[in-house]
């Protein structure tokens, strides 16, 4: 299967705003932040899958990965994984943070190390995202894109 990965588009709202729709995450601010998303694309054009790099000073967060799990193998959300860090050292932000729910060992296998939350950095924890989430149980994640 060919996969392209590239920035969204403004017409990649609707298929992202369904993509959203079908796993339960919120949607309401797509029409504003489609810009920091990219998108991998199969061969008919379809979005396989898509991730948020939002940036916050000088490091970014990746939020709202969302993967047809049923279309693609788990070597491609690995993949899909590298092509959002590459995507977000080339943008050359110093670090990239990500909150998640589950399991993070998937993250781990892609260069993120989990972050205690004392550690986290102020301007982490004043983002919108980090506030939404800080009374859930989640893990929050960081990688270093700096060599």
């Amino acid at each position: 299967m060919s996969v392209v990965v590239r920035k969204a588009k403004q017409a990649d709202v609707l298929g992202m705003q369904k993509q959203f729709a079908q796993v339960g995450l919120p949607q309401e601010d797509l029409d504003e932040v489609w810009r920091n998303f990219i998108i991998a694309e199969g061969e008919d054009e379809s979005i396989l899958a898509t991730v948020g790099i939002v940036p916050v000073q000088e490091d970014a967060m990746l939020r709202s990965l969302v993967i047809d799990g049923q279309r693609v193998s788990s070597t491609f959300v690995l993949e899909f994984l590298e092509a959002a860090i590459a995507y977000a050292k080339q943008e050359q932000y110093r670090q990239l943070y990500l909150f998640t729910k589950g399991q993070a060992s998937l993250f781990l296998k892609t260069g993120f190390e989990l972050l205690e939350r004392e550690n986290i950095p102020q301007h982490i924890k004043e983002t919108t995202h980090y506030q939404q989430h800080e009374e859930e149980d989640i893990k929050v994640c960081v990688c270093s894109l700096t060599s």
